[in-house]
């Protein structure tokens, strides 16, 4: 059995989390590339999500070819285990912006956690680069082309149900 068969890479990962206001159950998706809030030992942390895959996800998986979203789906014929490469971000010595007031934040060494540990809620974080006086904060939007471990993330908090 080849590593293909044993390993297998996505780009989004979905499951079914109950809705704590209306008590039913509700899907939640999460792409690579977004910011995530997950359990660490030492509490709740955020991180950007960098890589899912799943191990012997031979048992128990639908996938859709289309969208390649892997789908979490309990069989009794075995258990698909989920893994999540995360870029970890810890708050800078300065933690607060002077204009905003919100909390900033900069990039560690990857870890994997299991999707256990990932919780549904949705995270903003925006990129900022700093210029080279040291002064200002240059915003980038072209996330793309940026390299996340040179940038400084503003986490927005505030509540936009409006957009």
């Amino acid at each position: 059995m080849g590593t293909s068969q044993v390993l297998k890479w996505w780009k989004k990962i979905s499951w079914d989390e109950k809705d704590p206001s209306t008590g039913l159950p509700k899907r939640v998706t999460k792409n690579r590339g977004q910011y995530v809030r997950y359990a660490d030992d030492d509490g709740p942390r955020y991180g950007r999500l960098d890589n899912i895959l799943t191990h012997d996800a031979i048992f128990g998986m639908i996938s859709n070819l289309h969208s390649e979203t892997v789908l979490i789906v309990a069989t009794g014929l075995g258990r698909i285990r989920a893994f999540l490469i995360i870029s970890p971000v810890r708050t800078l010595d300065d933690p607060v912006d002077s204009l905003t007031g919100l909390h900033m934040y900069e990039h560690e060494e990857p870890t994997v956690i299991g999707l256990t540990k990932l919780s549904a809620e949705v995270v903003y974080m925006v990129p900022f680069k700093k210029e080279s006086n040291g002064d200002m904060w240059d915003f980038t939007s072209g996330t793309d082309t940026m390299d996340h471990q040179d940038c400084i993330l503003l986490h927005v908090d505030w509540h936009i149900g409006f957009m």
